[in-house]
């Protein structure tokens, strides 16, 4: 479902890494396919600055990396439609369910655990133990 209207403006986009635009770590993909350039291009850029501003090398290289740390990698989604996409739908809630599934087991575990410590731990817990061992 689509919240907005005709009326309102659209989204806002994210920049995120590109996972079909990558040579590296897909950033120059991502800034390409954010901005609606050539992913070549916007990696010439980014090299002839590289080389021709009065920054090192090194500097531009460590900048590209904690930009490839930093910004996240395009999330992987379905085509709209078809059986791909409900397919999609069907797995993140089976997830859900088995996150819920999880939860719920860990609790029941949990709740035993503190009944077992409460007999463990109580006074006479071992005087009863070494009556019961004779």
């Amino acid at each position: 479902m689509n919240t907005y209207s005709a009326k309102s403006p659209s989204p806002p986009r994210r920049l995120y890494r590109s996972r079909r635009e990558r040579v590296l770590m897909g950033v120059c993909g991502g800034i390409a396919e954010h901005f609606g350039l050539s992913p070549w291009g916007v990696r010439l850029i980014f090299v002839l600055i590289a080389l021709f501003t009065f920054i090192s090398l090194p500097v531009w290289a460590v900048a590209y990396v904690v930009a490839g740390l930093v910004v996240k990698l395009e999330p992987e989604r379905p085509l709209p439609g078809g059986e791909a996409e409900e397919f999609w739908h069907l797995c993140r809630d089976a997830r859900a369910a088995a996150v819920r599934k999880a939860a719920r087991r860990l609790g029941q575990l949990e709740r035993r655990l503190q009944r077992l410590e409460t007999i463990v731990t109580r006074p006479g817990f071992d005087l009863e133990r070494q009556v019961r061992d004779l």
